[in-house]
């Protein structure tokens, strides 16, 4: 890996409990969660390029010599172009996700890396010299994963963040990683998202009554915190049902959130093409306003 390169994984695991541990790849802050049975190991998300997936593997390797699958919280090119380091059969994601890869993965990642290109070069390279490898093992609502005296549920709580998003629940000790469902330091992406949704995808996972949740990025949260993150969202999603019901445009409403302007007008345009989807059968990405 590139000394200079974006991608690096800063710091080492942290153990968040017997056999389950967390590691922050930068540049994206981006948890990885690696789990651990008496038969099989899997990394929660394969990171952002190729190298990082091999320097997470090769991290994996200090911490146990079984066999190892890996796991795509959703298709975002953070969480998954690390397939690469994995056989294809070996890692687990939702069905939609597979598809978004298989179709659009080549595309994502060409903006990806042009975005990347005007802060470093070399991550921008390192990325475009990633493969896209689309999950094996598929799942559509939940799958169950026996590492051996340990099982890992994968969830799909429904839409959120994107269409594809998984959770990984260890109910023997009551941790759960959300992926980008939860957020936490920053306001919860929503360029591929499904507002409408996204409350009562957190309520399925609340459901579980997890005590410790890893988000996709930022520090381990507790329940508490993604109850105010869905009690915001449902605030969200009650505003742009409203508004859309009384022609509001979107560009009135920014301030009435508690998202920065610019996010507040992309997750009230998401919401709005869902509210024309629904009403007209288009999706319309464009909003008046």
């Amino acid at each position: 890996m590139s000394e200079n390169g974006l991608m690096a994984v800063a710091g080492g695991w942290v153990e968040l409990d017997s056999g389950v541990f967390r590691l922050v790849a930068e540049p994206f802050r981006l948890n990885v969660g690696l789990i651990v049975g008496k038969e099989r190991a899997v990394l929660v998300d394969t990171g952002a390029s190729l190298a990082t997936g091999q320097e997470l593997v090769s991290r994996a390797r200090t911490v146990t010599a079984l066999p190892l699958g890996a796991i795509n919280t959703h298709s975002h090119f953070d969480h998954c172009f690390g397939n690469g380091a994995f056989d294809a059969q070996v890692i687990w994601s939702h069905r939609l996700c597979a598809d978004h890869l298989r179709w659009d993965g080549l595309e994502h990642r060409r903006e990806a890396v042009a975005q990347l290109r005007s802060g470093n070069v070399a991550a921008a390279q390192e990325l475009a010299a990633s493969p896209v490898v689309s999950a094996g093992c598929l799942l559509e609502e939940r799958a169950y994963l026996d590492l051996g005296e340990r099982m890992v549920t994968l969830i799909h709580p429904g839409r959120g963040h994107t269409d594809n998003d998984v959770a990984a629940w260890l109910a023997d000790v009551r941790l759960l990683f959300a992926g980008d469902l939860v957020e936490e330091g920053e306001a919860p992406s929503f360029e591929d998202s499904y507002p409408l949704d996204w409350p009562d995808s957190l309520g399925v996972l609340l459901a579980l009554q997890p005590a410790r949740v890893i988000p996709g990025h930022g520090q381990v949260v507790d329940p508490v915190f993604v109850r105010q993150q869905q009690t915001d969202l449902q605030k969200l999603a009650d505003l742009c049902r409203d508004g859309f019901r009384n022609s509001r445009r979107p560009s009135e409403m920014d301030e009435e959130t508690v998202l920065p302007a610019r996010t507040a007008r992309t997750a009230i345009g998401r919401a709005y093409s869902q509210l024309a989807a629904e009403s007209s059968g288009v999706w319309v990405e464009r909003q008046p306003g």
